[in-house]
């Protein structure tokens, strides 16, 4: 079984199909008007919630994947930045110079602390420069005003311009790929979704329908209804539910 199956929505999918399960064990008794209950329905409809959820997990492993690569990418910019800003400090530059790559590399790293007193634009600047797009796009500027500079020609290739647009492409590469991942997965995710908690035809409401026409067959306390209802199915969390 996979693993996905063991834990969160995967669970109510899981008993989705015991539920189907149980419902073909009372053979012919188990004749309901309601085609949602039906178990041709149901098993069709459980075929294809094991589908799309397979290809949220799919999707979603392949974006947390990227994500780690990323932060890993990011998690090193950080000294680049301080050593090309300590090539840019050795130069036979003008002191303006020296400041403007500083303050470029303090944008990239989060050196600079917000003060007292800013506006709501001023934060969403600072929310901007501290994103994975903002740190890329400032260390992009840092890299053009590195080429303004004759003087800037360092021996050490990590540290050459041409290394430098390179490492940019890559991450601006993968910023993009990554808001497109996500995109993807939330459009899996609402499929899924919608398939599991839909207030009309979802598994949740298709299993109420369920167990109210098994308590009209059997009765609360018999056997059949005890088993049926002892499947418990988890309500979607309240932070993936629309407003």
């Amino acid at each position: 079984m996979s693993q996905s199956l063991n834990t969160g929505h995967g669970i109510n999918i899981r008993n989705f199909k015991k539920a189907i399960l149980l419902s073909e064990n009372f053979g012919q008794v188990y004749a309901p008007c309601n085609e949602h209950i039906k178990i041709p329905y149901m098993l069709q409809h459980w075929k294809y919630l094991m589908k799309v959820n397979e290809e949220y997990n799919i999707k979603f492993h392949h974006t947390r994947a990227k994500i780690k690569e990323r932060e890993t990418i990011f998690r090193e910019l950080n000294k680049k930045v301080t050593k090309v800003c300590a090539i840019a400090g050795s130069l036979n530059e003008t002191a303006e110079f020296k400041y403007e790559v500083k303050k470029l590399a303090d944008l990239i790293r989060g050196f600079k602390n917000k003060k007292n007193g800013q506006t709501a634009g001023d934060e969403r600047d600072w929310a901007y420069n501290l994103s994975y797009t903002g740190r890329t796009e400032n260390f992009k500027n840092l890299i053009h005003l590195l080429y303004s500079s004759a003087l800037y020609k360092p021996n050490e290739r990590l540290f050459t311009l041409q290394n430098l647009y390179a490492e940019h492409a890559s991450m601006n590469t993968l910023n993009l790929e990554i808001d497109r991942l996500t995109v993807d997965v939330q459009r899996c995710r609402t499929i899924r979704n919608s398939a599991l908690y839909d207030a009309e035809t979802g598994v949740l409401e298709t299993m109420k329908a369920c167990r109210c026409y098994i308590k009209a067959l059997f009765g609360t306390g018999s056997e059949e209804y005890k088993k049926f209802s002892a499947l418990k199915f988890r309500v979607l969390p309240k932070k993936y539910q629309e407003v």
